[in-house]
C-alpha cells in the first residue's frame, strides 16, 4: 500500500527555516558527480523530482495488486476450509468475484490493512525528529538513501511473506514496519525531500519548486494506478515485479546521483541551508548518539503535546480550526477502502478499481490548476474579499463538498453514482492546505511554530486511528449488510460534518482587532516557538 503518496503536503513534514549562520561541517559530496555551479541547480532539482516520481510510481502500481494478493491469500485459506470445490485446477486460484462477495474474506483484508496502517505510522513519529536532527548534522543524501533502502526492504518483505504463504503466516507483513526504522519512513522522507529541494535553490524559487513536485507527484499518481491494473490483466504478481523494480531504481539512483545539499550556501551565496527540524534537536543532541535523540524525542513529544494544548485552548477561533485537521491522515486513508468497497458492492474487479485512483488524480489536478486559482481571483477582484475571507469561503466550500461527497459515496447504489460522486469528494481536497493558510494568518509570526506543533500532533494521532478505524467501520458494515455496506463513508462524511461545523464556526477578526491573537499570554511574546 502506498506510504502517503498524495500530492499534498503532509501536515507532519517539518518546517524549513533559515540559518545566517555558517554550517560548522565541511562540504559533503558522498560520491556525487562533480556538477558546475551553473547548472547544480537544475541537477538537484531535477533529480530530486525523478527519485520522487519514480518511488511514487512503483508504490501506487503496487497498491492494487497488493490488496488482491491479501485477498487471494485469505479467499484460499476460507475455501479449503469450507468448499474446497471453488478452488481452481491448479490448487490455489478462487475466482476474483467469489472473493469479492464473501464478507469473511474481506474482514480479513481489511483488519490487515488496518492494523498495518497502524505499524507503519509508529516508527516515522518516533523517529522523525531524531533522523531529522542527523541529516541536519551529517547530511541530506545518507539519510534520503537510508529512508528509501528501507522503504523498499519493506516491500520486498511483503512481497516475500505473500509470495510463499504456505511458509509464512500472512500476519507476519505487520512486521514489516520495523523496516522503517532505517531511516524513518515516509514522513521523514517527505522532510528531507523538501530540505533536499529548498537547499538547492534560492528562497524567492522555492514555492514554484515545490509546486513542479507536487506536479511530478500528480503525473504519477495519475498513470501509476492504471498502469497496475492494466498489467494485472495479464499477471496479478506482474505490477509488482515492476513496482519493486522501480523502487530498487529509485534507491540505486540516490546512492548515484542525488547530490549533497547541505552545504550548498558554500559554494553559491544565493542559497541558503535549512533545517530539517527546526528546535526539535540540536547538534549537541546529535553528538550524544541515536538513542539520547529518541529519548530526548519521547520526552519532547509528551511536553509539545503539552505545549500544543495550552496553545490552542487559549483562542476558540484557532482551536477550531486545529481540530480539523485530525481528518487529514483520515481523509487519504479512507480512499484506500475503495479496494474493497467498490469490488464488494459493486462487483467491479480490484483493477477496475485502480483506474478510479487515476480520474481521481485528474480531478485533483483540475481542481489545483483550474478551480481553486480561479475561485481565489473571483473572490479577492469581484468579491473585495481580504486573503483571510478568501480562504474562509474557500475552506467552508471544499469542507462541505467533502461531506457531502463522503455521503454520495456510501449512498450510491451504482458504481457510476459512486465515480460521480468521489469526483465531488475530490473536489473538496484543498481544505486542508486553505485551512492551514487560514489559521497561519490569525496567530502572531513567534507562535507559528507552537501552531504547526499542535497541527503535527493532530495529523500524527489521525494517522495511528485511521487505519483501525476505518477498517472497523468497513468490517462492521459488512455485516449488516445493504444500505449500511457505505458504513465506511458514512463515518467519513460525519467527520466532515463536525468539521465544517467548527468551520461555519469561525470568525475572523473585525477592522478594529488584532488581526493576529496572542496565543498564550503566560509565555514571553517574543519567546521562540
Amino acid at each position: 500500500m502506498p506510504r502517503n503518496t498524495s500530492h499534498e503536503p503532509d501536515e507532519r513534514a517539518p518546517l524549513l527555516r533559515k540559518d545566517t549562520s555558517p554550517p560548522a561541517t565541511p562540504e559533503l559530496d558522498h560520491g556525487a558527480p562533480p556538477v558546475s555551479h551553473r547548472n547544480k541547480k537544475l541537477y538537484a532539482t531535477s533529480v530530486t523530482f525523478s527519485i520522487v516520481f519514480f518511488y511514487v510510481l512503483g508504490e501506487l502500481m503496487q497498491m492494487g495488486p497488493r490488496t488482491r494478493i491479501f485477498e487471494s491469500i485469505y479467499c484460499h485459506q476460507y475455501y479449503a476450509d469450507h468448499d474446497p470445490s471453488v478452488i481452481g485446477d491448479d490448487g490455489w486460484s478462487v475466482p476474483e468475484d467469489v472473493c469479492n462477495r464473501n464478507g469473511k474474506v474481506q474482514d480479513q483484508v481489511a483488519s490487515l490493512k488496518g492494523w498495518q496502517m497502524l505499524f507503519d505510522g509508529i516508527p516515522s513519529i518516533i523517529l522523525a525528529v531524531p533522523y531529522g536532527a542527523l541529516a541536519d548534522k551529517y547530511g541530506r543524501k545518507p539519510f534520503v538513501f537510508l529512508n528509501l533502502l528501507g522503504l523498499f526492504l519493506q516491500s520486498i518483505s511483503i512481497s516475500t511473506i505473500c509470495y510463499f504463504p504456505a511458509v509464512f503466516p500472512i500476519h507476519l507483513v505487520w512486521l514489516s514496519s520495523a523496516f522503517f526504522v532505517l531511516g524513518g519512513g515516509p514522513t521523514v522522507l517527505i522532510a528531507l525531500v523538501y530540505s533536499v529541494l529548498a537547499d538547492s535553490v534560492p528562497w524567492d524559487e522555492r514555492a514554484s519548486t515545490f509546486f513542479r513536485l507536487q506536479a511530478a507527484q500528480l503525473v504519477a499518481e495519475i498513470i501509476g494506478p492504471s498502469i497496475g491494473s492494466a498489467l494485472m490483466s495479464h499477471d496479478l504478481w506482474l505490477p509488482v515485479y515492476v513496482g519493486l523494480t522501480l523502487d530498487a531504481i529509485t534507491v540505486f539512483s540516490t546512492l548515484i546521483a542525488l547530490p549533497e545539499t547541505l552545504n550548498a550556501r558554500l559554494a553559491d551565496p544565493e542559497l541558503e541551508s535549512v533545517e530539517v527540524f527546526s528546535d526539535s534537536a540540536s547538534s549537541s543532541d546529535s553528538s550524544n548518539g541515536f538513542g539520547a535523540l529518541i529519548r530526548r524525542n519521547i520526552r519532547d513529544l509528551a511536553q509539545n503535546f503539552k505545549s500544543a494544548l495550552d496553545f490552542v485552548a487559549h483562542n476558540i477561533t484557532v482551536s477550531l480550526l486545529v481540530f480539523t485537521f485530525l481528518s487529514h491522515v483520515i481523509s487519504r486513508s479512507a480512499m484506500e477502502v475503495l479496494f474493497q468497497y467498490v469490488p464488494h458492492r459493486f462487483g467491479w474487479s480490484i483493477s477496475e478499481v485502480g483506474y478510479l485512483f487515476s480520474l481521481r488524480a485528474v480531478a485533483h489536478i483540475v481542481l489545483l490548476l483550474g478551480i481553486l486559482p480561479a475561485v481565489s481571483h473571483f473572490l479577492i477582484t469581484k468579491a473585495a474579499a481580504d486573503i483571510r475571507k478568501k480562504d474562509l469561503v474557500i475552506s467552508k466550500a471544499s469542507v462541505v463538498l467533502c461531506a457531502v461527497g463522503a455521503y454520495l459515496i456510501g449512498l450510491a447504489p451504482t458504481a457510476v453514482l459512486a465515480t460521480i460522486s468521489l469526483v465531488i469528494y475530490t473536489l473538496g481536497g484543498g481544505f486542508h492546505a486553505v485551512a492551514r493558510s487560514l489559521v497561519t494568518s490569525l496567530v502572531e509570526p513567534h507562535h507559528v511554530g507552537r501552531l504547526y506543533t499542535a497541527i503535527s500532533i493532530l495529523d500524527n494521532l489521525g494517522s495511528l486511528i485511521a487505519g483501525p478505524l476505518l477498517s472497523i467501520f468497513f468490517r462492521f458494515g459488512i455485516k449488516l449488510g445493504g444500505f449500511w455496506q457505505g458504513l465506511p463513508f458514512f463515518g467519513l462524511g460525519l467527520m466532515f460534518t463536525f468539521v465544517a461545523a467548527a468551520v461555519w464556526c469561525v470568525r475572523l477578526p473585525g477592522p478594529g482587532e488584532d488581526p493576529a491573537v496572542e496565543a498564550d499570554p503566560t509565555h514571553d511574546a517574543h519567546a521562540s516557538p
